[in-house]
């Protein structure tokens, strides 16, 4: 089949935006790209001399073929030094197209390349890796025993997934660690529903959206009438560990926020610009708190920081991942599929997050609070007495009653969520 000419900007519904398109899992859809005729590129003589001598004279008779493709194949695209750019073949590209069907199986976290270590973009809600508390920036050392370094982005998601029950082990390091630290993790069916939401104080409403899928905006807009319908009047937003997925889902979601303004610029190589914008209320203008973190990527980026340069809501929590680039999923002649970075992204304000992140505008290190601690902190504001020196910092973010959280189920030691409603409870009272 001969693929016509596209210009990936004209085409952008079929574009990705996942943060690391290693994903345990990955949203896809497909796209056309332009031909070259490499006929006519008188280097590639030397590669067909080589395959030509590999198949008549190594010591070997029994190559193949197919293995030669390929190889030359991962052999250009690592030369491009692009962790989000990569070849797969006809099973694999086929395994990544049935994941838009609602599940898989495998232990449920996102991958990334990060300086040449392959390390945890984010674990899936309510999966094994969240479960056996593996987190966001963990490095994975080994994979079952054998060193993660000797392989490439899509041999370590292949090897994390399996069927349902039987188990793999991950060696994690961490800076807290004081040596890596074996993970053991029973495969499971990773659901992707991608949207909840609930009420999280009084009137103010809580979506939580995992990652953009085809299916998130509609499902996001279920859940915002849902919540508008139990009258709420503020709301937060949490991208927290949301690794991102595709373009058209993270502008959907935005515009249903922002009601005018600029959402995203793509701009290609050859320097032509296209500008993605509001133009529509879809939803009422209440207060709007964003929750980002290290884990928040890709698509994510893009929603917050369209909300950000737009004024319209606050941002709590860490730096973002920081992935500014757009990847084209290309179908090729053989059922096999490339992946290829062809675009940069900018913020409506101008700005590339690419390997720098957004910084949020409310700074707040998710720190773990013992039980003895969170007690302590309590009795202190009940009491109406002043919080010591030691807790004067978590203190100050943990204002909700234990009742107030236990009605709600808000986790303790979530301080990035109880203070962003917080902060709505005394927007109101302003």
């Amino acid at each position: 089949m001969n693929l016509p000419l596209l210009n990936p900007l004209s085409r952008l519904n079929k574009l990705l935006l996942t943060a690391a398109m290693a994903a345990v899992f990955a949203s896809v859809s497909p796209a056309l790209a332009g031909s070259v005729d490499i006929g006519s590129l008188d280097n590639l003589n030397i590669v067909r001399k080589v395959f030509s001598l590999i198949k008549s004279d190594y010591i070997k008779k029994d190559v193949k073929e197919s293995d030669l493709l390929t190889g030359a194949i991962n052999g250009m695209l690592e030369s491009l030094n692009d962790p989000y750019s990569r070849y797969l073949e006809p099973d694999n590209f086929k395994d990544m197209q049935s994941d838009t069907s609602g599940e898989f199986e495998g232990v449920g976290i996102v991958i990334s390349i990060k300086n040449k270590i392959l390390t945890v973009v984010s674990p899936i809600d309510n999966t094994p890796a969240e479960r056996a508390g593996i987190k966001s920036g963990d490095k994975i050392i080994k994979i079952d025993g054998e060193d993660a370094d000797k392989m490439n982005l899509h041999d370590a998601v292949n090897r994390m997934r399996g069927r349902k029950g039987s188990k793999i082990t991950l060696t994690i390091w961490r800076p807290d660690f004081s040596e890596p630290k074996d993970f053991i993790l029973s495969r499971d069916v990773i659901p992707l529903k991608t949207v909840k939401s609930k009420i999280v104080n009084e009137k103010t409403g809580y979506v939580r959206i995992s990652q953009f899928t085809e299916t998130t905006a509609p499902d996001l807009e279920k859940e915002l009438n849902d919540l508008e319908a139990q009258g709420i009047d503020a709301l937060i937003l949490d991208l927290r560990d949301n690794p991102g997925g595709l373009l058209t889902s993270a502008i959907d979601v935005a515009r249903k926020f922002i009601d005018r303004g600029s959402i995203v610029t793509v701009k290609s190589r050859d320097g032509k610009t296209l500008n993605l914008s509001s133009y529509y209320r879809s939803h009422p203008l209440y207060p709007l708190i964003v929750l980002i973190n290290k884990g928040s990527a890709s698509s994510s980026e893009i929603v917050a920081g369209a909300i950000q340069d737009n004024k319209r809501g606050i941002l709590i929590g860490g730096k973002s991942f920081g992935k500014g680039v757009i990847q084209t999923v290309i179908p090729m002649e053989n059922n096999a599929g490339l992946i290829l970075t062809t675009a940069w992204y900018f913020t409506p304000s101008g700005r590339s997050i690419h390997n720098v992140g957004i910084d949020p505008d409310i700074t707040i290190d998710q720190t773990v609070l013992s039980s003895e601690e969170i007690a302590e902190l309590y009795d202190t504001s009940s009491s109406g007495r002043e919080a010591g020196p030691q807790n004067a910092a978590t203190a100050e973010n943990i204002l909700l009653s234990a009742e107030t959280l236990k009605k709600y189920d808000i986790k303790t030691g979530d301080i990035q969520l109880i203070k962003a409603i917080e902060i709505l409870k005394g927007d109101r009272l302003t």
